[in-house]
């Protein structure tokens, strides 16, 4: 190989590794991870017997091996004195399942509810909390847990948040499945599914009919950093205006920020 050929192949080379790297980030949601390229990161929460067939309540984000992010309304009501419900978490999301092996039993000293939420009727700030399982939610599979330290990332800032709340959510967003698609590939889709998430950054979703709308609640919006090409949680999923006139399908209208309760986060996390 002349020098001029090894310079030509290095050209290729250097093309193709800044294709990977410059860009907008890739949004997508961890919601059902039922496609081909799957978002290990969605994990479903579960209320019942351990005798009997778990319901789904809602869904939440591992950010480590051990530690799932949700909405605090979906997990931190269920274990006070008056309902006594029992909590599993599962990787396996479905509206039931069976008590077994792909579910962890969720004791009420491991779920953290951050101490400036005071209901969600009344008080709809700092939504969110943090589960910390004595096992691995995955077991001996271990997928890259995705990232919650914004510090030294340069992306999109979020301009205006009130009530701890995201205005991330189009108003006519729909109930979907996890499908990330490039913005290039984005622009090629003019239906409804195609919709501008942080300034304008472009976020393909496949719609999807759920029968019960809140098992949506807890979600995470992430977000794949082109620079270092891992995944990001920048918001969670905290309520859904349903309306039945639009045949099963609901509006996600409020997401709780991740960057908003960082230190929290970072405390909660290491806390023995």
């Amino acid at each position: 190989m002349d020098s001029q050929q090894a310079f030509g192949l290095l050209l290729l080379v250097i093309i193709s590794q800044l294709k990977e790297t410059v860009g907008s980030p890739i949004k997508a949601c961890g919601v059902w991870n039922t496609i081909d390229e799957q978002f290990p990161w969605a994990v479903g929460i579960y209320s019942g017997d351990s005798e009997n067939k778990l319901e789904l309540v809602c869904q939440g984000t591992v950010i480590l091996d051990n530690i799932v992010a949700t909405s605090a309304h979906c997990v931190c009501g269920l274990l006070d004195n008056k309902v006594k419900s029992n909590l599993y978490v599962s990787n396996q999301i479905k509206n039931q399942l069976q008590s077994g092996s792909t579910s962890i039993k969720i004791q009420p000293s491991e779920v953290f509810c951050h101490k400036e939420y005071k209901g969600f009727l009344f008080y709809p700030y700092a939504d969110i909390a943090i589960i910390k399982t004595t096992k691995l939610v995955f077991g001996d599979s271990k997928p890259t847990p995705v990232c919650v330290d914004w510090s030294d990332l340069n992306v999109p800032s979020i301009q205006e948040v009130k009530n701890g709340l995201l205005p991330i959510w189009s108003t006519n967003m729909k109930i979907f499945k996890a499908l990330s698609l490039d913005s290039d590939t984005c622009t090629a889709f003019t239906s409804d599914d195609f919709l501008y998430v942080l300034d304008n950054d472009k976020l393909c979703l496949k719609t999807d009919f759920v029968p019960n709308d809140s098992v949506n609640i807890g979600s995470g919006l992430i977000i794949k950093n082109p620079k270092d090409g891992l995944y990001y949680l920048e918001g969670i999923l905290s309520y859904v205006d349903s309306d039945s006139n639009r045949k099963g399908k609901s509006t996600p209208i409020g997401a709780t920020s991740i960057r908003q309760y960082i230190n929290w986060l970072s405390h909660t996390c290491v806390r023995e």
